[in-house]
């Protein structure tokens, strides 16, 4: 049976008790990372995840709260004497610059244990094993950027994604960050677990298009600093409209799929 762990739970804006956008989906032959925010590695370690049984991380696109733990996270696998080769499959657009980051951070393959690859996010699916199918879907988070990207810029390209995992004969939709709801519409079809920001939706809205899509399971997660604090008040929204398994989510919440 497979099982969900959030890792990072947290918006754009650092708080006391949340690392930035994580979660894990944990297999029988092993985990998959969605995103590796800001606090990765120390949430991984607080939640008492075995760091040699991550195969494989997706990023879902390079705003620094859902990538930026990446560094930490390798100095943990080589501290940890890892050997097991570990893959990241992160937008096309920063695979070169992300390796000469990490070679500015001393963090050189040379120097692995274990083989580094870093994979550009292709055409669908990106990736399959026996045990999961990931697909990768653009959305328009980072639109805003265009006319900035376009002038001075132009290695920019506005990668952003949206993942739909199929797994066990279930489908799973991972927000990401997104433009707007309608980011989301086309992908809810027979999804039975959604994970989704609520940073660039309005939470009413959102709830409505799952009441309407039938979406069996949320978890609501990447909370505007005005919704921290306030799960009851989300929970309510969610009875209010039909949604009745919904989780908001915190640093460490676990469920089975």
């Amino acid at each position: 049976m497979s099982k969900v762990t959030i890792i990072g739970s947290a918006s754009g804006m650092p708080v006391a008790n949340r690392a930035h956008a994580s979660f894990l989906l944990e297999m029988k032959e092993g985990s998959y990372l969605f995103d590796v925010g800001e606090g990765c590695a120390s949430s991984l370690v607080r939640c008492g995840v075995d760091q040699n049984k991550i195969f494989v991380a997706f990023i879902t696109h390079m705003h620094p709260d859902h990538c930026v733990g990446l560094p930490m996270m390798l100095q943990m696998m080589h501290l940890s004497g890892r050997e097991l080769p570990f893959t990241v499959y992160l937008p096309a657009e920063a695979v070169s610059a992300t390796r000469d980051y990490l070679s500015t951070l001393y963090v050189f393959p040379e120097k692995l244990p274990f083989e580094l690859r870093l994979e550009p996010i292709r055409p669908n699916p990106i990736y399959r094993d026996p045990e999961l199918t990931v697909s990768a879907f653009q959305n328009r988070h980072l639109t805003g950027y265009q006319q900035l990207t376009a002038e001075r810029h132009p290695q920019s390209h506005l990668e952003c994604y949206s993942f739909v995992i199929l797994v066990n004969g279930k489908k799973l939709v991972y927000s990401g960050d997104v433009g707007g709801i309608e980011d989301l519409r086309d992908l809810l079809a027979q999804t039975d677990l959604l994970i989704t920001e609520c940073m660039h939706m309005n939470p009413e809205d959102l709830l409505a298009v799952l009441a309407e899509h039938q979406v069996p399971r949320t978890v609501l997660t990447h909370l505007p600093m005005e919704l921290e604090g306030k799960e009851p008040y989300l929970l309510q929204l969610a009875q209010k409209h039909g949604v009745e398994d919904t989780l908001v989510a915190c640093d460490g919440l676990s469920f089975h799929l």
